[in-house]
């Protein structure tokens, strides 16, 4: 029998595989076996953001959190997720507490970004996105999803793509962020 540990290596390569419902059988188990595992919560709740089961999403990362309050990747994809549903409010409060990671930390500038995209304020969010994208941590998915929301925030985008631009860039921007030195 495999144990989560085996389990969490096996489902990384489904991720990696994009073999989604695979790696959320795997880490479903695993959470089964280890359910005070922040980190196993916390990439199940990404894969389900990934599948667009955003409900089962936000309340892995919600479970995630109150096992790791410092799972500062849980706590920006929790204001992705109500970000995508156009739940700015939601998205706010979520994002919170990454205010206190300072002004060098590409989570809270990004999701400050974000916030200011969604209310349609993209002179200020650019030099936010442009900071975000040299500050740590350093996330290849995440400076890739920063560049993206960047090259958006300075294209001129027409009057209808503007009253979907937080659903639309949301959801091309939920990943799971693993740092390069998780296995």
């Amino acid at each position: 029998m495999l144990d989560a540990s085996d389990l969490l290596q096996l489902a990384l390569r489904d991720i990696e595989a994009t073999n989604h419902e695979a790696a959320i059988a795997k880490l479903t188990e695993a959470s089964s076996l280890e359910s005070g595992n922040a980190a196993i919560h916390f990439l199940l709740a990404a894969e389900y953001a990934e599948t667009g089961h955003h409900v089962r999403a936000a309340e892995g990362m919600k479970h995630a959190l109150s096992l790791d309050p410092e799972l500062h990747v849980a706590r920006f994809q929790l204001g992705l997720i109500h970000f995508t549903q156009n739940e700015l409010s939601s998205a706010a409060e979520a994002w919170r507490p990454l205010s206190v990671l300072g002004d060098e930390n590409a989570f809270s500038l990004f999701a400050a970004a974000l916030l200011k995209l969604g209310v349609g304020h993209r002179d200020s969010a650019i030099p936010l996105l442009e900071k975000a994208l040299h500050a740590e941590p350093v996330i290849p998915a995440l400076r890739g999803d920063i560049e993206r929301a960047l090259n958006n925030a300075r294209n001129k985008v027409s009057a209808e793509a503007e009253d979907d631009s937080t659903a639309s860039l949301g959801d091309a921007l939920l990943h799971r962020y693993r740092t390069p030195d998780e296995h």
